[in-house]
């Protein structure tokens, strides 16, 4: 990976982290896209220092936020000419329903409607990098997700767990739609679940389930455990060519029927692509 330009959201800890770490010491230049730039530059000192590299750059964007993306994404293209890898791993749990500045259910926009937001709008540089790659973390949660295309944002009888888990669908689909409309293009779209990661996910989750969550801590996966899949589809020979699939670890798993269905993905990207044109005016130059 020497001299390519990778770009990790979420990249300030946890899985972000590590794979940020391990891309580092293979030679990319790896952009640490996160929400804290304190945290983010933070962060980046730890990778310089442990890896040698002095090609670790922090860069504020808040995914859950469009204006933020589109700011991001502006900076991004004036600073590098190049992107090899975008990695879509920023997420969030959020027991409690929350709107954005912008008035988006913040789990909704911060796991899917960012996501397709950013991924869009750094198009021409992955088209211009390609062969190219991107890669987002989802969840096997995504086997309890449900898609309502009239209800995306769950305005009617919001459970935290339930948007979580139909998100992390949202990204396999998002995946599926993506690699159909790139895959000419010399662009892999891949996504991968992580595993049982130690993390800050659902720690102050009330009643029996945070409970669960706080028990089953000491048996969970390290980050460097779980970040194995995003690495290995990032760098390996094979990550290059698996288009549309799933991962856990260094093998594609199967994911549910819904996740597989290609009309439904195709109806997810455009009802997510209306909110993006009539928010902030972009649209996928993509047929």
């Amino acid at each position: 990976m020497e001299g390519q330009v990778v770009a990790i959201t979420g990249a300030n800890s946890g899985i972000g982290k590590e794979m940020a770490r391990a891309l580092a010491g293979k030679g990319a230049k790896v952009v640490l896209v996160c929400r804290s730039l304190e945290k983010g530059e933070a962060a980046a000192e730890e990778i310089r220092r442990e890896t040698g590299s002095r090609s670790v750059e922090p860069m504020h964007c808040d995914v859950s936020e469009l204006a933020s993306v589109v700011r991001f994404a502006d900076h991004f293209r004036s600073r590098y000419g190049a992107l090899h890898v975008l990695m879509n791993n920023a997420g969030v749990y959020l027991p409690q329903r929350r709107e954005t500045s912008e008035g988006h259910e913040a789990t909704f926009a911060t796991n899917h409607l960012g996501v397709q937001l950013l991924t869009v709008l750094l198009l021409p540089l992955l088209r211009a990098s390609a062969p190219s790659r991107v890669v987002t973390t989802s969840s096997a949660a995504h086997h309890a997700g449900r898609i309502d295309l009239e209800d995306l944002e769950m305005r009617r009888r919001y459970s935290g767990m339930r948007q979580y888990c139909n998100t992390k669908l949202m990204n396999l689909l998002f995946t599926r739609e993506l690699s159909r409309r790139v895959i000419d293009e010399g662009i892999c779209a891949s996504a991968f679940h992580p595993g049982p990661v130690a993390s800050g996910f659902a720690q102050d989750e009330p009643g029996l389930f945070g409970h669960l969550v706080r028990l089953s801590r000491p048996f969970l996966l390290t980050p460097q455990k779980g970040a194995t899949a995003g690495i290995h589809l990032a760098t390996s020979v094979e990550g290059g060519v698996a288009h549309g699939a799933y991962y856990q670890g260094r093998r594609a798993i199967p994911s549910s029927r819904r996740a597989r269905d290609p009309e439904l993905a195709r109806r997810l990207w455009e009802a997510t692509e209306a909110i993006l044109r009539a928010e902030v005016g972009v649209q996928a130059a993509m047929r």
